[in-house]
């Protein structure tokens, strides 16, 4: 943690913004770059992707200046930068300084030119500027009729800040960084274990806060080349509250629905061959963002993998305990995933290989973990998806742990199992739901006995929570898992809020593992599990796949590792 700090941390924060988006020319020359600030409570419009012109109608329509919220009882968010401004990016990549002791020049809140940074630390803290590249919010006096400017924050609130950037063919915006405070509140949430590229470099004194480089049209290849896609989706993720009569039935737009509206929304969506659901889920995979996955392709790591294709993303990875030097010792083919209660409030993993028993209890052990969810056959349509990682009627070392079964409940879809695990002295008591009824990469027959069992796992939990996540996994970890995810959180969600949005939900869990949600046919599960649990009384089975255009069947894993190899 560096000691950095601001002149005035009352009304100032610096952060860090990512070099490789700001300074990215991939997609044609940036002609357009800003910094969109707003208190944390009105922090809630989706990243944007389009083209120029479309852009400059939705900030015309979402943000302002801060000469008109300086006022306000909620900072909404506004524009702290002119139209002129520029990032200071590289012009060649040996250069490691990029910004000078004049550019780090600030006015304080006397209108005295002052030094952001310690003289004493320039050096060190300078080494940040190989990959970001430091802005500092509040650092302007700013008149009241200043149209653009970066005037000083509220002592003691909590602001999100993100960037823009736009080239010849059309704007993107990064997410909305997590929560940073000005005055002596400044205390981020602990989610350093679980989003290991969002940190915190500032001390009491002052925050300098990395904005995670997580944008819609940002992609990783397999030689970790950050690149642009060269086709722009001419869609915009501008989060709006979505009403009957307003809603376009020849183009899908995300938005937030009113729970009384939900099923009859959800009606309009099948109709005509659900249109709507096809336009939204090809709208999702075009934002899809592929993030950093360094450690799963390292040397020890591979043979771990169950597919090649379906790798944990570093950020959100699970990491074990390294328990000696070997390499890949502390790795596991898992995410963090954020939930209703907690940011990592799940465990997205693939189904254990044989070879990796050890390091799947072993996560169980360290992670807490008190429930595992399992939502795939050991073999279907004649391949093997899981391996049988417990114990059937005997006790088993897996590594130092000791499990054996407790007790076993064979329901009509479903398994429960009771394990205990134990290390020396200490046992842990484990549930085991294991849903049997689950095609692969399709879609339960019916939504109301797979709400029976989201509601059966969430009746398990302890009453106020242990504030431990439990895991989940179908054979990749990803489509199955994310359909069970994203149905939990909705009806934990419906509970305290009047209106959804899953298309929002779906793509926030896929920022944390790829191709959460793997086929169109899961993403329209998912509303139609929400209708049916809406509806109570009602016909609950919907339009259930009876479209015969609708994709049911994801594609093949060509990638499946082709080192693994069963006894």
């Amino acid at each position: 943690m560096s000691n950095t700090s601001v002149v005035d941390d009352e009304k100032m924060i610096a952060v860090l913004l990512p070099k490789a988006f700001l300074c990215n020319d991939f997609n044609g020359e940036s002609i357009q770059w800003g910094v969109v600030v707003a208190q944390d409570s009105a922090a809630n419009e989706a990243s944007f992707v389009g083209s120029l012109t479309e852009y400059q109608i939705f900030k015309d329509a979402h943000y302002t200046t801060w000469s008109d919220v300086k006022d306000k009882s909620v900072i909404q968010p506004y524009v702290a930068t002119s139209p002129e401004w520029r990032p200071l990016c590289a012009v060649e990549s040996k250069v490691k300084v990029h910004f000078t002791e004049t550019d780090m020049n600030v006015k304080d809140h006397n209108n005295k030119t002052v030094n952001v940074f310690a003289s004493k630390r320039r050096r060190r803290d300078a080494n940040v500027s190989d990959t970001h590249l430091i802005f500092v919010i509040g650092n302007e006096h700013c008149l009241n009729n200043q149209k653009y400017c970066n005037g000083p924050l509220h002592p003691g609130r909590s602001y999100r800040v993100k960037s823009y950037a736009c080239t010849t063919t059309g704007c993107t915006e990064t997410l909305y960084s997590l929560p940073i405070w000005t005055g002596d509140d400044r205390v981020s949430a602990p989610v350093s274990k679980v989003l290991n590229d969002i940190t915190v470099l500032g001390g009491c004194a002052g925050a300098v806060v990395c904005i995670a480089l997580v944008v819609a049209i940002v992609c990783i290849k397999r030689s970790n080349k950050l690149c642009f896609k060269s086709k722009m989706t001419d869609h915009r993720a501008a989060e709006v509250n979505i009403y009957l009569n307003d809603l376009d039935y020849n183009m899908f737009r995300p938005g937030r629905v009113n729970i009384t509206d939900f099923p009859a929304y959800v009606d309009q969506m099948h109709k005509s061959d659900n249109r709507l659901f096809r336009q939204a889920y090809k709208m999702l995979k075009d934002k899809n963002s592929v993030l950093p996955i360094t450690a799963a392709l390292s040397e020890g790591c591979l043979q771990k993998n169950r597919f090649v294709d379906i790798l944990p993303f570093d950020h959100s990875r699970v990491k074990l305990r390294q328990t000696d030097d070997v390499d890949g010792a502390n790795y596991i083919n898992a995410n963090y995933i954020p939930g209703y209660k907690s940011r990592g409030e799940y465990i997205a993993t693939q189904g254990p290989l044989r070879t990796t028993f050890e390091d799947f209890w072993r996560m169980i052990w360290e992670q807490k973990v008190d429930i595992i969810v399992m939502l795939t056959n050991l073999v279907e349509k004649g391949k093997f998806k899981c391996d049988m990682y417990w114990p059937d009627n005997e006790q088993v070392f897996y590594g130092n742990l000791l499990v054996s079964k407790q007790s076993e409940r064979d329901l009509s879809f479903y398994k429960l199992r009771i394990f205990e695990i134990k290390l020396n002295k200490e046992r842990r008591s484990i549930k085991h739901f294991w849903f049997i009824k689950w095609p692969d990469a399709g879609c339960p027959e019916k939504p109301k006995l797979f709400l029976e069992f989201v509601q059966a796992v969430q009746k398990a939990r302890a009453p106020a929570g242990n504030g431990c996540p439990f895991v989940v996994h179908c054979s990749d970890g990803v489509g199955r898992t994310g359909t069970f995810i994203a149905v939990d959180h909705l009806l934990q969600h419906i509970r305290d809020h009047e209106d959804v949005d899953i298309f929002q939900l779906v793509l926030d869990i896929r920022e944390h593992r790829c191709n959460m949600v793997q086929t169109e046919a899961q993403f329209v599960f998912i509303y139609d599990c929400l209708k049916a649990f809406l509806t109570v009384g009602h016909d609950s089975d919907g339009h259930l796949y009876q479209n015969t255009h609708i994709e049911t069947e994801q594609k093949e894993h060509t990638y499946e590792a082709l080192n693994f190899r069963r006894n």
